[in-house]
């Protein structure tokens, strides 16, 4: 079992399937960008070995710092 934490930035409340985040596989660190639910069930069910959409852990200037 894989577990991931979900980090949601932005969502639009006029269309519940657009949202803007992160996920943060657990077991390692790798972080993956998604903007929209799609997106996100990809990342889920994706094979652990992807590293296409890697992200380095550092702030963007238009997201959140980490905490």
């Amino acid at each position: 079992m894989e577990n991931y934490v979900i980090r949601i930035y932005r969502r639009d409340e006029s269309d519940p399937t657009r949202v803007i985040g992160i996920v943060e596989h657990a077991g390692d660190g790798r972080q993956q960008r998604f903007a929209d639910m799609q997106a996100l069930w990809t990342i889920l069910t994706e094979q652990h070995t992807r590293h296409g959409n890697t992200v380095r852990k550092r702030a963007r200037e238009d997201e959140p710092t980490p905490r």
